[in-house]
Formats: structure tokens, sequence, C-alpha cells
């Protein structure tokens, strides 16, 4: 017996790697996080080593899937 239906889709939080770039290419943070939107908030937040010094405009880039999100940063 099939304990679960076939083709039912559950949400799982894995973890992924994201890398920020500033807007000149340089990498400047890694860090993990369950999706893009949590990477924005922890990079915004300051949560992140070296996003506490982060102002303007950052990129961040999920190493998985190539996802990128660009950041404003105003503190």
């Amino acid at each position: 017996p099939t304990a679960v239906h076939p083709g039912l889709k559950l949400a799982t939080s894995t973890t992924a790697n994201y890398d920020v770039f500033d807007l000149s290419g340089k990498k400047i943070a890694s860090f993990t996080a369950r999706s893009m939107a949590e990477a924005s908030r922890l990079w915004r937040d300051g949560s992140v080593k070296g996003s506490e010094k982060a102002r303007g405009v950052s990129l961040i880039r999920n190493r998985t899937n190539g996802a990128v999100a660009k950041v404003r940063v105003a503190r």
C-alpha cells in the first residue's frame, strides 16, 4: 500500500547557500537561508556577518538555482 498519494508534493524547509555582491560584482558575503525572502530579510536586518556595514543596493544570488534578488539597504 502507498502511504502518501502519488503526485502529492509537500513543502520542505531546506536551506540553500547565498552569495552577496555589490554592484561592481565584488563578493561581499556568503550565508545560508531557507528562501530568497529570508535571505533578503537577513541581509537587510544586518543579521549576516558583513551586512552591518552594507549600504545601498546589493545583489543576492542563490548558488543552487542561480536566482538573483536586488536588495536595497538604508541605514
